[in-house]
């Protein structure tokens, strides 16, 4: 069997800061891999850090699941998070569906908020 006959799924995952999105204090990560999930993202209850303890926001709804760590997440940073989402949700929906497959791509289409 050759290499170029075998299909490989690889999933990027990528974590957000303030560089990116311009949203302070907040660290929010995409992945894809929609087969066993729903399209969303998720973002972390920690400040400037990736956490195991975070929640998800779901797109196109822009449902919260989960419990938001209300010292470090206010109602006004929630908006700007889901402002970000909704200004960039298409590229979100592309990555997360593996239509943008290149990292580097993914990235230079995000909009800061």
């Amino acid at each position: 069997m050759r290499i170029e006959d075998i299909k490989l799924n690889l999933y990027e995952m990528a974590n957000l800061t303030y560089r990116t999105t311009g949203i302070e204090n907040v660290v929010i990560w995409v992945g894809g891999d929609p087969e066993r999930h729903a399209m969303r993202i998720k973002v972390s209850n920690v400040a400037n850090k990736w956490s195991n303890d975070n929640f998800t926001i779901t797109m196109p709804q822009l449902d919260v699941v989960g419990k938001i760590n209300k010292s470090l997440i206010s109602g006004k940073l929630l908006d700007d998070i889901t402002d970000w989402i909704k200004l960039n949700q298409e590229v979100l929906l592309q990555y997360e569906k593996g239509n943008i497959i290149d990292t580097g791509e993914f990235l230079d289409k995000l909009v800061k908020i």
